[in-house]
């Protein structure tokens, strides 16, 4: 408690140093959302309060965001049902305990020398479609989508270089840690292109990473593909991934083992309602074939799933800053197998209704 709170403190001195210097803005996010599936007792869970901060003096820049996060799920009862992705196990904390954890998810410094060329340095978002895209204001869906979490590490610790090459085209180079492999170094580039086509902005990209096993981790490439359309209220995105290990640490007696596929497609309607505000009706599809290759560890025991996830939902947005969410999520496959191909679990029929509340302030 002690080290949160002068993590806050620190922040906010921060803060009100720099402030008399240059211009500097504040801005953050709250959501808090229930689930609910069939035959089981809803779940709530504080998912995020955010609080974003942005300084700039002459070509530089400085960004942070300090985050809490993933407060414990509780349901009907006082029973504690820990969240995953606290980093936690289930009973760290008492019975109806609602900490979560306060944490720095970006810290960087930036220097914009042109628009040809920008180096980042710190901690940093990864620059995919869905991970620039994430935020609960601006995401539509409550989850995380499988390229997201298989294919591209969340954060880069390291530096990344950026720039503008004309006629819409973009390009990123970087070097460091990611998240999703903690064990390993990686190298990455990404080249994209946006414009208009006719009444539609249109932007596409493709990105590889290589990371470098130490440890217990592999080596592993990672390719993805991205794309997203919006013409006259009609959104799309789309993102295809792949990721695998490229050499003989590791035997697998079945190459799908070695490797993880997956696709995500996101369809949108935005409704203007004047007074009322916006309503945006989506759907959302997603596939995963493969191993999980979480945190780098992959071995020859580990385990590999093909499921597929389909979301229906709607947001509702009364205020520029506020945004409700109602969506049905149905897993209608979940297979599991060993590294022999030895089904291991069988599928698994899986619904849940979520509904959600955003606070974006800035």
């Amino acid at each position: 408690m002690k080290r949160n709170f002068t993590l806050v403190f620190s922040l906010l001195a921060v803060l009100t140093l720099t402030s008399v210097q240059a211009a500097t803005s504040i801005s953050g996010y709250f959501d808090m959302e229930m689930f609910k599936k069939k035959d089981k007792a809803p779940t709530y869970r504080q998912h995020h309060m955010n609080l974003m901060m942005q300084h700039e003096v002459d070509i530089y820049k400085f960004f942070t965001e300090v985050e809490f996060e993933d407060a414990t799920d509780m349901n009907w009862g006082n029973k504690q049902s820990q969240s995953p992705s606290t980093g936690y196990a289930k009973g760290d904390f008492a019975k109806g305990s609602v900490q979560g954890r306060l944490f720095v998810e970006r810290a960087w410094a930036e220097a914009n020398f042109s628009k040809y060329f920008s180096l980042r340095m710190g901690q940093m978002l990864h620059g995919s479609l869905f991970y620039q895209n994430h935020y609960p204001s601006i995401a539509l869906y409550t989850g995380k989508q499988f390229t997201r979490k298989t294919i591209f590490g969340r954060n880069i610790l390291g530096l990344r270089i950026t720039g503008n090459l004309g006629m819409g085209i973009s390009y990123q180079l970087w070097n460091g840690k990611d998240n999703n492999a903690v064990t390993n170094e990686g190298n990455g580039a990404k080249l994209a292109w946006a414009g208009m086509l006719g009444q539609a902005s249109v932007s596409t990209g493709v990105q590889m990473a290589k990371y470098n096993g130490t440890a217990n981790a592999v080596d592993q490439d990672a390719l993805g593909f991205e794309a997203s359309v919006d013409a006259m209220g009609f959104g799309l995105w789309f993102e295809y991934g792949t990721r695998k290990m490229n050499n003989d640490t590791v035997k697998f007696s079945t190459a799908r083992a070695a490797e993880a596929k997956t696709m995500d497609i996101l369809l949108s309607y935005t409704m203007d309602m004047e007074e009322m505000g916006e309503f945006v009706p989506f759907f959302m599809y997603s596939t995963h074939e493969g191993t999980g290759f979480q945190k780098g560890d992959v071995t020859a025991d580990s385990y590999y799933t093909d499921k597929k996830e389909m979301i229906f939902g709607v947001n509702y947005r009364p205020l520029p800053t506020i945004t409700w969410k109602l969506q049905y999520k149905n897993q209608p496959k979940t297979t599991s197998y060993d590294n022999t191909d030895t089904l291991n679990k069988g599928a698994v029929d899986s619904n849940e209704v979520a509904l959600a509340f955003v606070y974006f302030y800035n």
